[in-house]
């Protein structure tokens, strides 16, 4: 019992020589301009086609295989 404290805690604090280890990185710095506006304005270039998208077809797999279309409220009529 006292063998198993010693080696959980031999162990755990050997971890701790391994958290002195310092590591330090460079630094960016970043200079802006204080009077431009902070606002940005996306303006497309191009105009959006307009096309009627054809209709996916969604298909459920069930654990069995079988497969399931879904039911639109317009066919059920």
């Amino acid at each position: 019992m006292i063998k198993s404290i010693l080696i959980l805690f031999l162990i755990a604090f050997s971890t701790l020589c391994y958290a002195e280890d310092t590591i330090e990185l460079r630094t960016t710095t970043i200079k802006g301009n204080k009077e431009l506006p902070k606002i940005l304005y996306v303006v497309p270039w191009k105009d959006i086609k307009r096309t009627k998208k054809a209709e996916r077809k969604l298909v459920l797999h069930s654990l069995f295989g079988d497969l399931f279309d879904p039911v639109l409220p317009q066919q059920t009529k």
